[in-house]
């Protein structure tokens, strides 16, 4: 190797990690913005799941969890090797120029996922066992949110990075697969919809339907956490393009402008409704600011400025409309995660289909488009994202359920009436 191919090597490996650090950065964003959101005495309890989680999941990651995801495939559904990080590339010893380290890779993919299980405690609050919620976090992490990065990001069924082009949707070598660049549905829908799920099976808290107050702890907090999200954010999705040499600096370029568009008119929409109805309330500001990051994550790559308007505007409207529907279910989510990271996500991933462009997908590198097909002129790609879509929520909403329904019907998940009533932060793990 040259000494300026060492130097883009490590230039793309110092790229990912700063990006990957950034990600990690978000678990102080969700912690405030969770902290904030809730009762003051439950402050306490919600930051305990959060730091928990961050340890849980590299743990459950390292193990079983990167090797699933990342690993040789078996049949386009799971990875089989890689568990432990027992690889070449992951051996000091045996490095070289053609067998590169790859601990970057894992320290990004386990970011993600830290992510995606954070979403879920923010939907349980109040009212959910922290034993519980670990069993939750260890599942998500070893299980659920792997088979999804497998299927999309690895060399699964839906990867556009997978090695068996022929297989891709709908006409192999000339499509692109499934696009989901940073995480729409891999990450957000993934945690939103398992959010979702959580809060059906531990019920509403006492009084949440009957006109009880439940009085956030902090505004300012709420929305400095969301101010958090916002920044750390950029790492989140210039980080798709693993790389910053060449025409992979320019992508990320692309992303960040891309990126801040899309949460604009995300948060201007909500604005405007919040104006019409004379209901300003600045923590929903802040979530809809970030329903508008969540939804640009999948197409950052491969669409234009005009679809990163119409996109934030979309997640808005998406976010929104989940919220009240989910309230008119009854169903109590403390911290709207489904509306914000389910809802959001899944219309991210279908907005690539309608605002992507081929000369962007092959600028991006994905396979069909840079082969010179139409798979986004011709609505073959709006038709893949959907099918992908459609198996992520499955996925998710099925293990979700079997989980938390299992859980309640066995070990129970929701703390005694007394604590709630009283608080988390008066419990033996969480004193105030």
């Amino acid at each position: 190797m040259s000494t300026l191919q060492e130097v883009e090597s490590g230039l793309n490996v110092m790229w990912v990690l700063f990006c990957a650090i950034f990600i990690v950065m978000m678990q102080a964003g969700f912690a405030m913005k969770e902290a904030g959101s809730v009762q003051h005495k439950n402050s306490v309890g919600i930051l305990s799941k959060n730091v928990l989680n961050g340890f849980v999941s590299v743990i459950c990651y390292w193990i079983l969890g990167y090797g699933f995801a990342m690993g040789n495939t078996k049949g386009g559904f799971i990875g089989v090797n890689l568990f432990g990080l027992a690889s070449d590339h992951f051996d000091v010893g045996d490095a070289s120029a053609t067998n590169p380290l790859e601990f970057q890779y894992f320290f990004i993919q386990w970011a993600y996922a830290a992510v995606a299980v954070t979403i879920i405690g923010g939907a349980l609050a109040e009212r959910c066992k922290l034993q519980t919620y670990l069993i939750v976090a260890f599942f998500v992490s070893i299980w659920i949110f792997p088979i999804i990065v497998h299927w999309c990001w690895g060399q699964g069924w839906l990867s556009p990075f997978a090695n068996q082009r022929y297989d891709y949707l709908f006409y192999g070598k000339e499509s692109n697969n499934f696009i989901d660049m940073a995480g729409s549905g891999v990450v957000h829908t993934v945690g939103g919809v398992a959010a979702l799920v959580g809060a059906m099976a531990l019920g509403a808290r006492k009084g949440r339907f009957e006109g009880k107050t439940f009085k956030k702890n902090s505004a300012p907090l709420a929305v400095l956490g969301s101010l958090i999200l916002w920044i750390a954010y950029y790492g989140f999705n210039l980080g798709s393009t693993y790389g910053v040499v060449g025409s992979r600096g320019m992508l990320a370029g692309k992303i960040a402008a891309i990126t801040t568009l899309s949460a604009a008119f995300s948060g201007m929409t909500m604005l405007l409704l919040q104006t019409a109805t004379n209901s300003f309330d600045v923590v929903e500001l802040g979530n809809a600011v970030i329903a508008g990051l969540v939804a640009i994550s999948a197409g950052c790559g491969v669409v234009e400025m005009w679809g990163a308007m119409l996109t934030g505007i979309g997640a808005c409207l998406f976010f929104f409309g989940a919220s009240k529907v989910v309230e008119s279910m009854k169903i109590d989510d403390a911290v709207n995660a489904f509306a914000v990271h389910g809802a959001a996500g899944i219309w991210g991933v279908l907005a690539v289909g309608i605002f992507g462009s081929d000369d962007l997908a092959a600028f991006a590198g994905y396979y069909g488009s840079a082969m010179g097909n139409h798979p986004f002129r011709t609505g073959e790609q709006f038709g893949v994202q959907l099918v992908g879509i459609l198996c992520i929520v499955a996925w998710t909403f099925g293990w979700s359920a079997l989980l938390f329904f299992g859980l309640k019907s066995t070990v129970g998940i929701r703390v005694e009436d007394a604590q709630e009533e009283k608080g988390d932060d008066e419990c033996a793990l969480c004193q105030a």
